[in-house]
C-alpha cells in the first residue's frame, strides 16, 4: 500500500508474474528481468504455459537467484507459500 499515492503506483512492486509469449520470450526471461532486478521487485516469476513450467527468482542483495524451477508448481520466499496448479 506504500507505494500508491494518489491513485497512482509510485514504486516498484512486490511481485511480478509474466505469462510468456513465443513471441517475447527473450524480452520476459531477459531484459524484463534485469530490469525488475534493477528496480528491486523482491521477486520475479516466469510462467511457461506451454509446459507449465514457473520459475521463480527471488532478490537477494541486488541480485537475482533462482528460487524454484518446477513444472506445475511455484514455492514463493516472498509469501512464503508453494502455489499448486
Amino acid at each position: 500500500m506504500s507505494i500508491i499515492v494518489d491513485d497512482k503506483i509510485k514504486g516498484s512492486p512486490d511481485l511480478l508474474i509474466e505469462i510468456l509469449s513465443p513471441s517475447n520470450e527473450k524480452m520476459d526471461t531477459e531484459i524484463k528481468k534485469e530490469m525488475y532486478q534493477q528496480f528491486g521487485v523482491k521477486e520475479y516469476w516466469i510462467a511457461n504455459p506451454d509446459d507449465k513450467r514457473i520459475i521463480v527468482y527471488h532478490l537477494s542483495e541486488n541480485k537475482y537467484i533462482e528460487y524454484s524451477n518446477q513444472i506445475g508448481k511455484a514455492n514463493s520466499k516472498l509469501l512464503n507459500k508453494e502455489f499448486v496448479l
